[in-house]
C-alpha cells in the first residue's frame, strides 16, 4: 500500500503523549506498505486560534499543506493525525481518508464558536472512511458509522528498571507545558488543591517536568511554596523513582492520558480526576494489538451492513433507529448504514449525512409493486425486496424496519451469515396448523413457520443467484389482493427455505411492555412456537424492539404514551414534532381517555 500520513509530529518524537500515539500509528502503518509523512503546522494553544485555523481550512481547504513534499499521485490511504487537519483532504483527494481523532472540539468559548465547530466536525467526518477514537466517551459522542477505537499502547518498564516502593514527600507531574489543557489543568490544581495539601503536610514538594511553559507563568509558579519547575529532564526515570505519587491534573482535552499510563508502568500511584482516567481501561495491550486495530480499519470485510428503507414521512423513526443502532454497538463494531430510498428529498439526505457521517443512500425503483394493495404501508416497504441487487458488494446483510429500537450490538446476529441453501433468517411468528391465524389464507405455504420480515439476515448472494427480485415480482402479480401483509407475505411465499433467529431479534412492543408474556397481544401466536420462559427472556433482554402496528405509530403518539426507552431518542431527535403538533397529540390522548371513562 501507498500511504500518505499527515501529522504535526516527527515520527521519532516521544516527548509527549500525543507524539507517542503519533509514533505508534506511524510504526503500525509501516507494516502495511510505504508511508509518506507530511508534517503540518503545530497545534493551537487556545480555542480562538483553533477556531481561526479550522474556519480557514473550511473556507480554503488545504492552504497550509506543504504540497512540495507530496508526490501528486493517488494513494491507497490518507491517514490524518487530528481532526483539525483532515480538511486538507477536501482540496486534494489523494485516496480514502482515515482520521485519528483525539481532538474533538471542547465545549469552550462562545456559543456561536461551539456551534460552528460542531458543524465543521460533521462536515469533515462525512468525508472520512474511518475515524479512530481514543476513548469510549468520544465513541458515544460521535455517532459515526465508521468509528473505531484505537487505544494508546501501554509503556511497560524496560529491563533494568528497579523502582522501589513509593517513599518521601515528592509529588510529580510530567506534561507537555505548551499544550493548553495541560497548562490550564496545572493552574487549577495549583490554585485550588496544592495550598490544602501544603497546609496539611508542610514538607510536601511538587515537581513539574516538561517544556514549553510560558515565561510569565514560570515566574508566577516559581513563587508558590513547595513548587519546583524542572523544565526538560534528560533522565525522567530518576524523577519517577524519587517521587511518592504522580499527579495528572487534566480536566479537559482529548485522547488518552498517556502520562498516567507511564506512571503506572513505573509502579507509581496516580492521582487524577475522573476526566483524566478516560480510556485507560481500554489502553491495555501490545503493539501487536495496536497494529491489529489499525488493520481492522483497512478491512472492509469486517463492516456489518445494516439496511433500512424510508421516505420523507418516515424520517423521524429512521433517525431514532440509526441513533439507537450506533449507541448500542460494542467498541470495535463498524456498521455500514445504508438506506434504500425511492422518495427521499435531497434536503433530508443532507441532514442525515450531517447527523450521521458515513450513512449512505441508495436509490431503488419499486415500480413492480406499485399496483399492489398496500393498506397502511408505503411503497418504500417493498424496497427490501430489491436490496440484493441494490448492494452487490455484500453476500450477507442485515435488514431492519425503521419502527424499531436497537438495544444491543448486531454483530452476533449477523454471525457467519446464512447457510448456502437459506434465503434469509427471521423470527418465527407462528406455527403452521389449525391454530394458524395470521396467514391461514396461504395453504400453499407448507413451511413449518411464518416468519417476521421486520428484522432479517439476508443471504444476498443466493438472492442474486436465484434471481429473487424477479421471483418476488412474479409472486406479487399472481397473488394480488390476497397479500394482506404485503412484503411479509411475499417473502414467506417466494423463498424456499427460511432460517430462525432468536425471539430477542424482534420483540414486539406489547410483549416488551407486558407484565408477563401471556398479557401480550401476540401471545396467541407466539405460544405455539416459544415457551413462556423463552418469551420472558426475550422480553427482559431484547436485541431489537419492534413498534409495529397501524395507528397510532409510536412516534406520532402523545409524549405521555411513548415508552420511556423510545421517548429518550424521540426527545433528542431534531425531527420530532413541533409544539403545536405535540399539544394536538396530547389533546387526542386526553379525548380518548375521556371517551373511555364515559363508556365505563
Amino acid at each position: 500500500m501507498r500511504i500518505l500520513y499527515i501529522t504535526p509530529h516527527e515520527p521519532s518524537d516521544l516527548s509527549c503523549g500525543a507524539a507517542q500515539r503519533s509514533h505508534h500509528l506511524h510504526e503500525a502503518l509501516k507494516t502495511f506498505g510505504e508511508v509518506t509523512v507530511v508534517r503540518t503546522a503545530p497545534l493551537e494553544k487556545s480555542w480562538f486560534k483553533a477556531f481561526v485555523r479550522r474556519a480557514l481550512n473550511a473556507v480554503l481547504p488545504g492552504f497550509l499543506l506543504p504540497l512540495t513534499q507530496v508526490e501528486l499521485g493517488r494513494y491507497d490511504a490518507v491517514v490524518v493525525r487530528y481532526l483539525r487537519y483532515a480538511s486538507y483532504y477536501a482540496a486534494w483527494r489523494f485516496g480514502p481518508l482515515y482520521v485519528d481523532v483525539d481532538d474533538l472540539p471542547e465545549d469552550v468559548g462562545p456559543r456561536w464558536a461551539r456551534r460552528i465547530l460542531r458543524l465543521w466536525t460533521r462536515r469533515v467526518l462525512a468525508r472520512a472512511k474511518v475515524a479512530w477514537l481514543a476513548n469510549p466517551d468520544d465513541l458515544r459522542r460521535m455517532r459515526h458509522a465508521g468509528a473505531l477505537p484505537l487505544a494508546n499502547i501501554p509503556l511497560p518498564p524496560q529491563p533494568g528498571y528497579r523502582f522501589d516502593a513509593p517513599r518521601g514527600n515528592v509529588f510529580l507531574t510530567v506534561a507537555h507545558l505548551g499544550y493548553g489543557p495541560n497548562v490550564r489543568g496545572l493552574a487549577r490544581f495549583l490554585r485550588e488543591e496544592w495550598p490544602m495539601w501544603r497546609q496539611r503536610l508542610p514538607g510536601l514538594e511538587y515537581r513539574i517536568v516538561g517544556k514549553g511553559l510560558p515565561s510569565r507563568l514560570a515566574r508566577r509558579w516559581a513563587k508558590i511554596p513547595g513548587v519546583r519547575l524542572l523544565g526538560f529532564v534528560a533522565d525522567i526515570d530518576a524523577e519517577y523513582e524519587a517521587c511518592r505519587a504522580v499527579v495528572c491534573p487534566v480536566y479537559e482535552g482529548g485522547g488518552t492520558n498517556v502520562k498516567a499510563l507511564e506512571a503506572m508502568a513505573r509502579r507509581r500511584p496516580v492521582i487524577a480526576p475522573a476526566f483524566a482516567r478516560r480510556g485507560l481501561g481500554a489502553a491495555a495491550g501490545t503493539f501487536r494489538d495496536f497494529r491489529r486495530q489499525v488493520a481492522a480499519a483497512f478491512d472492509d470485510r469486517r463492516r456489518v451492513p445494516v439496511v433500512f428503507s424510508a421516505d420523507d414521512g418516515y424520517a423521524l423513526p429512521l433517525w431514532i433507529a440509526v441513533a439507537s443502532l450506533l449507541d448500542a454497538r460494542r467498541p470495535g463494531t463498524r456498521y455500514d448504514v445504508v438506506v434504500l430510498v425511492s422518495d427521499f428529498s435531497e434536503g433530508n439526505r443532507a441532514k442525515f449525512r450531517a447527523w450521521f457521517p458515513g450513512i449512505r443512500f441508495v436509490d431503488v425503483d419499486p415500480a413492480a409493486f406499485a399496483d399492489l394493495p398496500r393498506g397502511h404501508v408505503s411503497l418504500s416497504s417493498f424496497n427490501r425486496l430489491l436490496l440484493a441487487d441494490a448492494l452487490p458488494e455484500y453476500d450477507t446483510l442485515i435488514w431492519s424496519d425503521v419502527d424499531v429500537l436497537f438495544m444491543g450490538d448486531l454483530s452476533d446476529a449477523l454471525g457467519e451469515g446464512c447457510p448456502d441453501d437459506e434465503d434469509w433468517r427471521g423470527v418465527a411468528l407462528e406455527a403452521r396448523g389449525e391454530t394458524q391465524g395470521l396467514h391461514n389464507h396461504f395453504p400453499e405455504n407448507e413451511k413449518p413457520h411464518v416468519f417476521a420480515a421486520g428484522f432479517m439476515v439476508v443471504n444476498a448472494r443466493r438472492w442474486r443467484e436465484t434471481r429473487a427480485c424477479a421471483r418476488f415480482a412474479d409472486v406479487a402479480r399472481r397473488q394480488g389482493s390476497r397479500l394482506t401483509m404485503q412484503d411479509l407475505d411475499i417473502l414467506n411465499l417466494a423463498c424456499a427455505r427460511i432460517g430462525r433467529l432468536p425471539l430477542a431479534c424482534c420483540v414486539f412492543e406489547s410483549l416488551r411492555r407486558a407484565a408477563r408474556p401471556s398479557d401480550a397481544n401476540e401471545y396467541r401466536f407466539l405460544k405455539n412456537v416459544y415457551s413462556d420462559a423463552e418469551m420472558e427472556a426475550a422480553r427482559r433482554h431484547p436485541l431489537v424492539i419492534h413498534y409495529c402496528g397501524v395507528n397510532p405509530k409510536v412516534w406520532r403518539r402523545a409524549a405521555c404514551e411513548i415508552p420511556a426507552e423510545y421517548r429518550a431518542y424521540w426527545d433528542a431527535s431534531p425531527l420530532r414534532p413541533g409544539w403545536t403538533a405535540r399539544r394536538l397529540a396530547e389533546l387526542k390522548c386526553w379525548t380518548r381517555g375521556l371517551r373511555g371513562r364515559r363508556r365505563a
